[in-house]
């Protein structure tokens, strides 16, 4: 049995809410609009009735279940940006991802934001915070484990969190080649971002394989970020590609790698 959310004061669809999560609305382009003018001073009363709406398990008839994800992934960057800033939704977020019922979209977009939230959370909450995204980077054929590799890179220069840790977890996500490929691709794209050159190695390798397309952008990716002038033979084949995928990102890793002079 799942933890109930935490509100922090009874749930209340207000007027100017009435047309965004309650009663008046009129599908998702309406929505969005009353959203966009929605200001940052909710009540804990109007927050309350944010989280309630966000952890449905079924989009409301007048959207389908992709706006449904778009909707509450934009309500909860508008929690993030209220003032004070909402201690419960770090809580809530954690509850909701780990609610397997709510599928694997709503569950990435829940850890997206968790990371994004952790220097913004109280110091009591964000043992169980990093605990979750640790957690969730063994969520592996999904989105899910690369989205909780991210937000924690992304959160590396915070004392709480190790480089070494975060980079060896990536490192050997990316050099296993049973592991699925957007685990595998979001991997390297995380050890890019620690300036892991260790990744090089199954980059050049990946690059000069026939793995599927976008495992071989984010491939080309990093050698152009981390590689050296020894990689330009291969990156200028790929710049002559007749994918323009392939192309595009070769041309764009040319550009980062150095020349050597």
């Amino acid at each position: 049995m799942r933890k109930p959310l935490e509100l922090p004061s009874s749930p209340l669809i207000t007027t100017r809410l009435a047309s965004l999560i309650g009663a008046d609305a009129e599908g998702y382009l309406s929505r969005m609009d009353v959203l966009r003018r929605t200001r940052h001073d909710l009540s804990t009363a109007e927050i309350s009735a944010l989280y309630q709406f966000m952890d449905g398990y079924a989009p409301p008839r007048d959207i389908n279940a992709e706006e449904y994800h778009a909707l509450r992934n934009e309500l909860l960057n508008l929690l993030r940006d209220q003032t004070p800033f909402p201690q419960h939704l770090a809580t809530n977020l954690m509850i909701m991802y780990h609610d397997q019922r709510h599928g694997s979209v709503w569950r990435d977009y829940c850890i997206q934001h968790l990371a994004q939230t952790y220097s913004e959370t109280s110091s009591a909450k964000q043992p169980a915070v990093r605990g979750t995204l640790w957690e969730a980077t063994a969520e592996t054929g999904s989105t899910i484990a690369g989205t909780a590799l991210i937000g924690l890179a992304r959160n590396v220069d915070h004392p709480d969190f190790s480089r070494d840790q975060i980079a060896r977890k990536a490192l050997q996500y990316a050099t296993d080649s049973a592991m699925d490929d957007m685990t595998r691709l979001t991997a390297i794209q995380v050890c890019v971002l620690l300036n892991d050159r260790g990744v090089l190695s199954v980059s050049r390798e990946l690059a000069a394989s026939n793995v599927l397309v976008p495992l071989r952008m984010s491939a080309i990716a990093a050698i152009g970020s981390l590689g050296d002038p020894s990689d330009r033979n291969l990156l200028s084949q790929y710049a002559a590609a007749s994918d323009v995928r392939l192309r595009t990102a070769a041309i764009s890793a040319l550009k980062r790698l150095p020349d050597g002079g």
